[in-house]
């Protein structure tokens, strides 16, 4: 702001941006919007994304690129900083259902385009912080089919990518990942917190750790992808 500028006026821009972000002062229903509003256009992002790869608007989806990661390294400081612990979005008319919000970001992520450099380094980052993150109670963020899902999109990318940073860095996060799976496992036994699952697990940290292992065993045995067939995309690995 110039000095004398009036700081309470502000454009569309700026009103959006706290609609979305929101801003020092909130009160906690103008952050419960805040978040909600920014995990729906985080999804709406990473379809957005997928479509222009489909259509094959290579200026479109370069252009857009630039969004989608920036939106990728905010997901992750907000997760980092512990934003989306416990925080559970609505979903439905009629009766409402209610989703973890990593949940849904997670997904957006699964379903967005990652054939950009910047995009698969950023999507890497916001899966490695928020699968080995645990809230305050000692849940994890990734548990289940979204841990698996994650595994995948790194064991996927480390495979096909072009871009040989990329491909340390998801080596790195794969190890990472799998290793804060097995570390739980061990924090379990030696707290001796056991609830038994409904498929007759120790725990839910034994759970995932029964699935990651068996998820890198198949993994391992597949075929690799092969360049010449242009089989190796990991647009909207769902």
């Amino acid at each position: 702001y110039e000095e004398g500028e009036d700081r309470d006026l502000k454009d569309d821009s700026e009103r959006v941006v706290e609609a979305v972000l929101g801003e020092t002062g909130d009160s906690m229903a103008k952050a419960r919007g805040a978040v909600a509003s920014f995990v729906y256009l985080f999804s709406v992002w990473g379809h957005a994304s997928s479509r222009f790869v489909e259509q094959k608007d290579t200026k479109s989806q370069q252009a857009f690129s630039e969004l989608l990661s920036a939106s990728f390294d905010v997901a992750s400081d907000l997760v980092a900083h512990g934003c989306f612990d416990g925080v559970e979005i609505g979903m439905g008319d009629i009766e409402m259902e209610y989703i973890p919000a990593v949940h849904m970001l997670a997904q957006s992520v699964f379903n967005s385009d990652l054939t950009i450099e910047r995009n698969e380094l950023t999507a890497m980052k916001f899966l490695l912080s928020t699968g080995c993150r645990t809230a305050a109670n000692g849940d994890s963020m990734l548990r289940g089919s979204h841990l698996l899902q994650t595994i995948r999109v790194l064991y996927h990318v480390y495979l096909t990518t072009e871009f040989s940073p990329n491909k340390t860095t998801a080596r790195a996060a794969l190890q990472q990942l799998v290793t804060s799976v097995f570390v739980r496992v061990v924090k379990t036994d030696h707290d001796e917190d056991f609830v038994k699952t409904a498929d007759n697990f120790p725990s839910q940290n034994h759970r995932d750790a029964f699935l990651v292992m068996r998820s890198i065993c198949k993994l391992s045995m597949r075929n690799l992808p092969d360049p010449s067939t242009g089989m190796v995309s990991h647009v909207g690995l769902n």
